[in-house]
């Protein structure tokens, strides 16, 4: 708080722990540079669904398992291990990639290279960021009242919404 009171006047500011700042969503650092490891997994080809955020007990475990076995999707997860739960439900993936953290003021950049954002909790402030970017969202809980109807819940859903070939 102190941070936006040193660029503010102090006037006119009100504490909103959900909110988006939608300006610095719509702006992007045009030389930033990815890691190698990145590009690597945007080099496959598959869409990519990215996640940031603490990877807990709360987290929607199951599907990010469910996405793993479709073998569709490359899956980047940022953030911190905030518990033991993320190494005691994943075990053995082959599409699931976690980055560990990143400076929240690069986020941006990486989820502008995804073509889905992953919520695997509460609906909140992630839910509104994936909205600016322009960003279609997967998630098991159903939260349209605040996507207008953006939320996909499984996979024929998913495919369609990339556009993907089911082959049936």
């Amino acid at each position: 708080m102190q941070d936006v009171l040193s660029h503010r006047s102090g006037k006119n500011v009100v504490m909103s722990s959900n909110g988006v700042d939608c300006a610095f969503f719509e702006n992007f650092d045009k030389n930033f540079i990815f890691e190698s490891e990145f590009i690597d997994i945007i080099n496959k080809g598959k869409p990519v669904m990215c996640y940031y955020g603490a990877l807990a007990k709360w987290f929607d475990y199951e599907l990010l398992k469910y996405l793993d076995k479709t073998d569709k999707y490359s899956i980047v997860l940022f953030g911190i291990k905030y518990d033991e739960s993320y190494d005691e439900n994943m075990g053995d993936t082959s599409n699931v990639y976690f980055m560990g953290p990143r400076d929240y003021k690069v986020l941006k950049n990486y989820a502008k290279k995804c073509d889905i954002l992953i919520v695997g909790e509460k609906p909140g402030s992630k839910l509104r960021k994936a909205k600016v970017l322009g960003c279609d969202i997967i998630t098991i809980s159903d939260f349209k009242d605040i996507l207008q109807g953006k939320v996909r819940k499984d996979e024929i859903e998913i495919d369609d919404t990339l556009n993907i070939d089911l082959g049936n």
